[in-house]
């Protein structure tokens, strides 16, 4: 049985060489109005069966029984189109460059759309909402651009088949596989897998890409948004879904069907996957589900600091047991000498703690016979305390090799997104120690910008550096003081220097910044920018050109949570000043929304090349060569390499036709190759019948017949006005962030910890957050249990933070409720799905019968 697979699409940088129908339904839901029972209790039937994962159809009918409340979602898109102002590309994406290989999109424009049809009165149900603004964000092919709330947040759906794209010899036109069959047949060598034809009666190809026009997330041309559909061994050691196995927010359907070129018929049902790590309260309508994931409201039954062994525990808890111990598990050996993975060898070079659950992701390898090194690097996104390990062991590589005698170095970067900025320069610094990399870029220059930048560079002004919070907004995205005027090389001296503002493409933007690597400042560097070639490796079935590096090319993913932190800075700052009504630039974001936010990010800042007024996000950068994956380089990273390495500097007769000659060094122009060799732009569309017409009539301005708000029996229109006194708010994790050290009240302690992660790297974010103070030497009591906030413990020097309370907490208290790590990198990952979970949540089981194809 196929296990699940993990997340994105993948393609092979190298530098020094630097070298990557709308589905059709069997049984659509139905596309007329339909509402479910408003007694339903499908939600509450999904948590006491307490299974990770189950048939989609559960999840949807789940999904759409959750009542819409207009009044909360209307103040949340206000909320919503206040957070876009800072959005870099707003005005790109409405007007790209001919360069840009997706299609244009007004951000703004289509909040607009979806605010008309809440005023119409056009959402049936929670979910249409969710789903219309999730497909517009997705529509900006930005990954830096992402929203994590509401009820789209608790499941995702995937196949129970892996997929990958394969050309059998690299040459022909690839066709699309199951994983297990490729990899069966490779290791038997007795038989040949039969390609896939049809999937739900259409074409499979038409199919995957009309999926993945929908589905996929941030990828800047359609090969990547099809790559992101399949298997890859660099996503299952990070232990991501890919967007066919796992990763899909949309609903893709009930059955799935594939038909095979040798006949074979292989029918199964789509699956959903529970993806919310913690405790619920006993969940059992849609008005529950509501009132949970889009308000943050506990059950009225459910009291948060309530002992283990209270009978208010919820049902839900057993979800949480059987998580905890799954992960239990690989916790105690997170590292060996290799990836356990049979397509990675055992590296010549390894990191200290590498593995799955480790900290390590740097491995080495030497192909001897072709003198050729390779640098494996899936991710730049280390706790700080693995930055030192990271940066050695690349020192080890590159001295090893010149001991080993090796000519040339491959640096494998497949499904990295990103991470600590220090990590990649002082990478290419040791490669290219006489170069310095440009990584010039800039934000929007806004009202809210230029009110927050001002009050934070001056408040910064005004300290010295025996103030902690110097320190604190040293390298910040509001005080440019410690950066580069890349017009003049030099620091900038003002806010106002920085500031500008400057016009292009009809917007606003501050003037070009540069890091000043000789001193220790963080960000993001997506592109290098010297002497560099590209290399990709994709599984379209098309020949043309493509881009070198297809995902997001901003400068910084800006996170929601530090947005509102520093909006409410400014406001601070500027409330205490002469004039305060100028705090006014924006509502209070601690009050603006009802919606209870997961996770969210923004590309705070575009990244523009040396002489180009062009964010790189729009510019076409072609891929010095481009090779098919085969059956025996997919899985085989051996294999992979020395195939690339032949085709870059042996044997071009390997590249796909018509892939070479558009490659350039500085990449400054932004010119592609001519669209007979370019992938052409799908618009994306909805995989659900009744969800995709009410997302095109939203998106298109065009008005769908009205539909009645869905509201289950008992419960009052207006859920916020509705909160039972006993109704607990979420209070697990508070993040209520105290940079400035203003907690709402002496209750609370600023503790230098991490409580959010990283929606890509599923890594810990550190921050300051205020947590509740208690007394360890009375039972870790204050006025109740530190409860679900966490254990009590005792404040010492040890503590980050401690040198700021003298010792001593408010009222006599001396400890503080330590929080629980957040669940990162903890939830459901593909390693923890046996071929029983897989067969469990399929129905009837006589539909499994056909895995083996021969």
């Amino acid at each position: 049985m196929a296990r699940l697979s993990v997340f994105f699409h993948a393609f092979l940088s190298f530098y020094i060489a630097l070298s990557r129908a709308a589905p059709s339904n069997s049984e659509p839901p139905t596309v007329t109005k339909r509402a479910a029972p408003p007694t339903s209790t499908v939600c509450g039937d999904i948590f006491r069966n307490a299974e990770l994962v189950f048939p989609a159809k559960q999840a949807y009918d789940c999904l759409t029984s959750v009542p819409f409340n207009a009044a909360v979602a209307t103040r949340f898109l206000q909320y919503f189109n206040d957070t876009i102002q800072f959005q870099s590309n707003l005005a790109y994406l409405k007007n790209p460059p001919p360069s840009y290989q997706q299609a244009p999109v007004d951000l703004v424009g289509g909040l607009a759309h979806i605010q008309t049809a809440i005023d119409n009165g056009k959402f049936a149900n929670e979910y249409e909402f969710e789903a219309t603004l999730q497909a517009l964000i997705f529509s900006t092919h930005d990954a830096h651009l992402n929203l994590i709330a509401g009820i789209l947040g608790v499941f995702t759906f995937g196949a129970a088949y892996d997929i990958a794209s394969v050309s059998l010899d690299g040459i022909q036109l690839p066709k699309v596989y199951f994983s297990d069959d490729l990899i069966d047949s490779e290791n038997d060598g007795d038989w040949q897998p039969s390609a896939i034809s049809k999937i739900n009666g259409l074409d499979a190809q038409d199919y995957l890409d009309d999926f993945a026009a929908t589905n996929a997330i941030g990828s800047l041309e359609s090969h990547a948004d099809f790559n992101q559909l399949m298997t890859s061994p660099a996503q299952d050691i990070q232990s991501i879904f890919s967007t066919w196995g796992g990763n899909t927010m949309f609903y893709p359907g009930d059955e799935l069907t594939f038909l095979l070129e040798n006949g074979t018929q292989v029918s199964t049902n789509w699956l959903a996957i529970y993806t919310y790590p913690s405790s619920t309260g006993a969940l059992e309508t849609g008005g529950d589900f509501y009132n949970f994931f889009v308000l943050g409201w506990y059950p009225a039954s459910y009291d948060p600091d309530a002992t283990e062994s209270s009978t208010a525990a919820p049902t839900a808890t057993e979800t949480d047991s059987a998580t905890s111990t799954a992960d239990e598990t690989p916790a105690a050996s997170t590292s060996s000498a290799s990836w356990d993975n049979q397509a990675y060898p055992d590296p010549d070079i390894a990191q200290t703690d590498l593995g799955t659950f480790g900290t390590g992701f740097v491995s080495g390898y030497f192909l001897k016979q072709a003198s050729v090194a390779v640098l494996s690097l899936p991710s730049f996104q280390e706790p700080g305390s693995a930055v030192g390990s990271f940066s050695d062991t690349v020192t080890r590589f590159l001295n090893a090799s010149k001991a080993a005698g090796m000519q040339k170095v491959v640096i494998d970067v497949q499904q990295n997104y990103g991470g600590d900025i220090f990590l990649a320069v002082d990478t290419y610094k040791q490669f290219f120690p006489t170069q310095e990399p440009y990584g010039g870029s800039r934000m929007r220059a806004t009202g809210p910008t230029n009110a927050m930048g001002d009050a934070i560079t001056s408040y910064w002004e005004s300290l010295d550096d025996s103030y902690e919070d110097y320190y604190d907004f040293y390298d910040d995205e509001w005080m440019p003081l410690t950066r580069i005027n890349a017009d003049t090389n030099d620091n900038f001296t003002s806010w106002n220097e920085f500031y500008g503002p400057h016009v292009y493409d009809g917007d606003s933007f501050t003037t070009t910044q540069r890091y000043d690597f000789s001193d220790q400042i963080f960000s993001t560097l997506s592109t290098q920018d010297e002497d560099d070639e590209g290399f990709s490796v994709y599984g379209t079935d098309s020949r043309p050109a493509n881009t070198t590096q297809p995902m997001s090319r901003g400068a910084v993913a800006y996170t929601l949570d530090s947005l509102d932190n520093r909006i409410g800075v400014a406001q601070e700052l500027l409330q205490e000043g002469s004039d305060p009504s100028s705090a006014d630039f924006l509502p209070n974001r601690t009050t603006a929304t009802d919606v209870w936010i997961t996770y969210a990010d923004i590309n705070l800042r575009d990244q523009v090349r040396k002489g180009s007024d062009t964010p790189l996000q729009f510019v076409y950068e072609a891929a010095t060569c481009r090779i098919f994956y085969t059956p025996q380089t997919f899985y085989n990273y051996t294999a992979l390499w020395t195939y690339a390495a032949n085709a870059m500097w042996n044997d071009s007769s390997l590249c796909v036709k018509d892939s070479t000659g558009y490659s350039t060094t500085s990449a400054t122009n932004t010119t592609a190759p001519p669209s007979s060799v370019l992938p052409s732009p799908k618009a994306s569309v909805s995989t659900d019948p009744k969800i995709g017409s009410i997302i095109m009539n939203v998106l298109s301005g065009s008005s769908p017949d009205a539909h009645s708000p869905i509201l289950d029996a008992g419960r009052p229109t207006s859920l916020v006005a509705a909160r039972p006194k006993n109704q607990s708010k979420l209070k697990a994790v508070e993040k209520i962030s105290c940079l400035l050290a203003a907690c709402p009240s002496t209750d609370y302690f600023c503790l230098k910890t991490s409580l959010t992660c990283d929606s890509k790297t599923k890594k810990a974010i550190p921050g300051s957050w205020c947590v509740p103070v208690c007394n360890p030497n009375q039972g870790g009591k204050v006025a109740s249990t530190c409860g679900n906030s966490g254990s009590c413990q005792v404040l010492d020097s040890t503590v980050p933070g401690f040198k700021n309370t003298g010792g001593t907490l408010s009222k006599g208290r001396n400890g503080f409720c330590n929080p629980p790590a957040p669940a990162c990198r903890t939830t459901y990952k593909p390693s923890k799905f046996t071929s029983s979970d897989v067969d469990d949540a399929l129905d009837p089981p006589e539909k499994r019968d056909a895995v083996k194809l021969l």
